[in-house]
């Protein structure tokens, strides 16, 4: 009788070792599910703030207040090829627009504008987000007159 219970308890140990390894093994792979998801997490929020920063800059372009350079305002011959680079907490974020200037004869003066913003994240990889639009060449003096002509 005494062998067979020594043979019990042997085999309840080596049945908690197993459950401990298992149990260990579940612990580490949520530990590296919690970390990805932290990194996944950063480089989305990296992603909104980008795409935020090319916005606010193609908003920027369609706010010209007049038509031809003039001092002291903003004007739509003025909208051109740039670039910039900001910094926000830890991320550096590069942005360059590139502008297409379209002058035929048979459609209004417009502008195709293409804004890209490039940044690398923390585990060293370069993200590039971009925007692309169209601006018309519409004088803002008259921007009332286009809307009385609605009916």
């Amino acid at each position: 009788m005494r062998n067979v219970s020594v043979s019990l308890k042997g085999s309840v140990i080596i049945e908690v070792l197993v459950a401990a390894v298992i149990f260990m093994v579940a612990i580490i792979g949520l530990i590296n599910f919690q970390g990805n998801l932290m990194r996944e997490r950063a480089i989305i929020n990296q992603e909104s703030k980008a795409l935020s920063l090319a916005q606010d800059k193609m908003q920027y372009f369609r706010n010209y207040t007049t038509l031809t350079t003039t001092p002291g305002y903003f004007a739509y011959q003025d909208i051109a090829n740039g670039s910039s680079n900001i910094v926000d907490a830890d991320t550096t974020y590069a942005m360059q627009w590139t502008v297409t200037n379209h002058t035929g004869s048979d459609l209004p003066l417009r502008k195709d504008i293409a804004i890209t913003v490039t940044w690398t994240d923390s585990a060293n990889t370069s993200h590039t987000v971009t925007i692309n639009s169209i601006i018309v060449s519409i004088d803002p003096t008259g921007s009332g007159k286009v809307s009385e002509m609605l009916p």
